[in-house]
């Protein structure tokens, strides 16, 4: 390792360092209250301590006030969050992916302004390669003139000031920044799990065009985004599946049944070892996907097996804990709900083998 890799790292440890910080004083103990039903309770105050501990601007380059760190160190950052709140970590994911789009596509006019409008907002249950049900821009010289349709659960939409969103013009995607304000700032969509990231559909005929700007067109803009980001996804539901299988194990030991700790009884031994197998192999899987040069579809699969991985996890933490698992004084069901609809994340599960199977030759449905 020479000396730059060394800083970087140093760099890296640091933000893990205030990462973890943050998720004790602000996040730990608190999922439940940010749990909010019907939809999500944004939690204004961990929103802030996120924004001073500098993690909204984890991606920023230096110059701007940021540490400069990639896509890899957000699954980090996400991973250790999402252990306490993995709807918090959903809303961060949004964020970054927003930022990350910017970053690579506007101008500094445009990153400055991105970044006094944290958080920012993005359809993170948006599929590459998906494009039939996008909204829709048109622009002349440069200029947007028009824009209409839905950015159907964009997350952090109903507080956030912008969005990034995809949208088609002349049936290209596209990346589009746009000003969330009045009407075009959408109401909480109901969700199952991942509540304290609210969500909400952008109805973009209430947008005013001369607010919509066109990052970047093509559909290798929208892919090479989300391929960045499947790791932080992955991450999210690696840190829910631990943190049900803790909480399990943990309860386990605390309770006797028929003169034994419950966590002693063969059946339950058997759950906790396939959960444990199941959390391993994917960290591991995880941790090499972090590397530079790990192609894009290994990426996409590790997201596919952790969401299955995640759902039957989580399923079973419940049980674990007998009838006591579906009471909300407990987080298991939250974190069965959450595992659900982090499955969703980038797109679902089923979609996405459709579109690893289509790049095998021979193999693409051609309706």
């Amino acid at each position: 390792m020479n000396r730059e890799e060394e800083e970087q790292e140093e760099i890296i440890q640091a933000v893990l360092s205030t990462v973890e910080r943050f998720a004790v004083s602000e996040l730990a103990g608190g999922a439940r209250e940010r749990d909010g039903y019907p939809h999500a309770d944004f939690s204004r105050k961990a929103l802030q301590g996120a924004a001073d501990a500098g993690l909204l601007l984890a991606g920023v380059p230096e110059v701007f006030g940021g540490t400069g760190l990639g896509p890899p160190v957000w699954a980090r950052i996400l991973e250790r969050v999402a252990y306490e709140d993995a709807g918090f970590a959903a809303a961060l994911l949004a964020h970054a992916m927003a930022l990350q789009a910017v970053l690579a596509h506007a101008g500094d006019e445009g990153i400055r302004a991105a970044m006094e409008a944290a958080p920012l907002a993005y359809p993170i249950y948006q599929q590459a390669g998906e494009w039939d049900r996008l909204p829709r821009v048109t622009s002349r010289r440069g200029r947007t003139t028009a824009a209409e349709g839905t950015s159907v659960l964009t997350a952090n939409a109903p507080v956030a000031d912008r969005a990034v969103v995809v949208a088609l013009e002349d049936g290209v995607p596209c990346l589009c920044l746009l000003s969330l304000s009045g009407a075009s700032r959408p109401e909480p969509v109901e969700m199952l799990g991942l509540r304290s990231c609210p969500a909400g559909n952008i109805l973009l005929d209430n947008v005013d065009p001369g607010e919509v700007l066109i990052l970047a067109s093509g559909e290798d803009a929208v892919r090479s985004l989300h391929a960045a980001f499947y790791p932080s996804a992955t991450a999210i539901l690696l840190a829910t599946l631990k943190a049900s299988l803790d909480y399990a194990v943990a309860y386990g030991l605390e309770r006797v049944q028929g003169g034994r700790i419950i966590a002693h009884h063969s059946q339950l031994r058997s759950m906790y070892a396939q959960m444990e197998v199941e959390h391993l192999s994917l960290r591991l899987a995880w941790e090499r996907a972090l590397e530079p040069g790990v192609e894009e579809g290994a990426c996409l699969a590790l997201k596919i097996l952790a969401a299955e991985h995640a759902v039957r996890a989580t399923i079973d933490g419940v049980q674990l804990l007998g009838g006591y698992g579906y009471t909300r004084e407990y987080p298991q069901e939250r974190r069965m709900r959450d595992a659900r609809q982090a499955s969703q994340l980038l797109g679902s599960p089923a979609r996405q083998k459709l579109a690893l199977i289509d790049c095998r030759p021979g193999l693409n449905d051609p309706r």
